[in-house]
């Protein structure tokens, strides 16, 4: 062929053309100004959303926190604005872009070609010309990368649910924890005025010489360190509403307040006994997660396969990529195989460790639940007798000073005792609830069975 001087085709430019349009056309970019975004979190406030709201996230928010907000009403909102969820539904969207493009052909390769004597020629000889190659995906390939990235997807998805059940678990305890600082400050209140009152009984018959000035200065310490508690207690309480605001996603001065008696108004509802312990542990999260995680490893290994064949192009030439130093895929094989095994053996491990915790969920709640029983027949009716016998001895002066302040030191105890046996209980049946995982949908499918 004699030699002659390559020019550049009209389809080599267009080809350039487009690069230069692709260019061009790149989204604008994303400017992330944490001042900006402290703003936007300081402006997040619970408030009732209007009853046209459309279906979502924030229809789960129709609800009026005048008075007071509930627990379920604190789950709804947590799901609906926690910051932390919003970074997880996005790498959602991820693993689903993902998915898109795992399922793509490979693009063709179109080129403009000029070599020189290395063909056999002579350095004043020349070769130009096109060339277009197609590469041929391996069978089953495609279908494989598409299941891969779907199975991917379902595990970002279980990873969400999980970090959403998890946030509801520690919500509802967060609330429960500001539920119950609620009620002891109300419990010592009532402590105080009942301290308060012999206080002042015993200043009295001290100033009219009928007790010792010993005697008054012993209930005055007791009223000291009722004051103090209720101190501890006030401090206690800002910590949980704290706390429960962070949970909330709410900026840590937003206004939020409980309904009165919420820890008998909040309490959780306990677990359909109706479901087997089976049943139970194939929808609690952490399983379903690693579940989702073995299918994914599954479909792993199936791409792995496919793609231990040559891997063949065509076009204006044949050619094959012959698999010499990958050693025909056995060690991309042979991962994907120990990850599916490990993936197996997290299933194993997470059912064990889902059991032990549904077990031991069930026996705390079962004794807390005999717990309560137990002070509220028995203490519940030696309280009231213990406390009006306290104040006709107070009144008559029937006893020493010193046994009517050990008297009322034990009915303090005793009070506070059962209020702590139904803070136990409540937090008993989260527990449990947190361990039995959430009840599948009517029309959701049932999970597979473990390997």
């Amino acid at each position: 062929m004699s030699a002659r001087s390559p020019r550049v085709p009209s389809p080599a430019l267009a080809a350039a053309a487009l690069t230069l349009v692709g260019c061009a056309a790149a989204p604008e970019r994303l400017e992330v100004d944490p001042a900006r975004l402290l703003d936007e979190l300081d402006a997040v406030r619970l408030e009732l959303q209007p009853a046209d709201t459309p279906p979502g996230p924030e229809s789960a928010l129709a609800f009026d926190p005048a008075d007071g907000l509930d627990a379920d009403e604190a789950v709804a909102f947590a799901l609906a604005r926690h910051p932390a969820l919003a970074a997880r539904r996005a790498q959602l969207g991820v693993e689903r872009a993902l998915a898109v493009e795992a399922g793509l052909l490979p693009d063709p390769t179109f080129a403009w070609n000029a070599m020189d004597w290395v063909v056999g020629g002579t350095s004043d000889d020349v070769l130009t010309g096109f060339s277009l190659t197609l590469p041929l995906l391996r069978p089953g390939e495609r279908d494989a990368a598409r299941a891969l990235g779907e199975a991917r997807v379902a595990v970002e998805l279980a990873a969400l649910r999980r970090a959403e059940w998890e946030l509801e678990h520690r919500v509802r305890l967060g609330w429960l924890e500001l539920a119950a600082a609620q009620e002891r400050i109300a419990l010592q209140a009532h402590l105080r005025d009942v301290v308060a009152e012999t206080a002042g009984f015993l200043e009295r018959q001290r100033e009219a010489r009928a007790a010792t000035g010993l005697e008054a200065d012993l209930a005055r310490l007791e009223l000291i360190e009722i004051e103090l508690v209720a101190a501890e207690l006030a401090r206690e309480r800002a910590a949980a509403r704290l706390e429960l605001t962070r949970l909330l996603g709410l900026p840590p001065g937003a206004t939020l307040e409980l309904p009165a008696k919420a820890l008998a108004r909040g309490a959780a509802s306990v677990p359909d006994a109706a479901r087997s312990r089976d049943e139970r542990l194939e929808t609690c999260p952490d399983v379903a997660l690693a579940l989702a995680a073995w299918r994914a490893s599954e479909e792993d290994v199936a791409l792995a396969a496919a793609r231990r064949m040559p891997h063949l192009y065509v076009g204006t030439a044949f050619g094959v990529v012959l698999p010499l130093f990958s050693r025909a895929g056995k060690p991309q094989l042979a991962t994907a195989l120990a990850r599916r095994t490990q993936a197996a053996e997290q299933v194993r491990a997470s059912l064990f460790e889902a059991r032990a915790q549904l077990a031991l969920a069930e026996k705390r709640h079962e004794l807390a639940r005999q717990r309560l029983d137990t002070g509220s027949a028995a203490l519940e009716p030696a309280l009231a007798t213990v406390a009006a016998r306290l104040g006709e001895a107070r009144a008559a002066r029937a006893v020493r000073v010193v046994e009517l302040l050990a008297a009322q030191r034990r009915l303090v105890d005793a009070r506070r005792a059962l209020l702590e046996a139904r803070v136990d209980l409540a937090r008993s049946v989260v527990e449990l609830a947190a361990a039995a995982g959430p009840a599948p949908a009517p029309d959701s499918p049932a999970p597979e069975p473990a390997p």
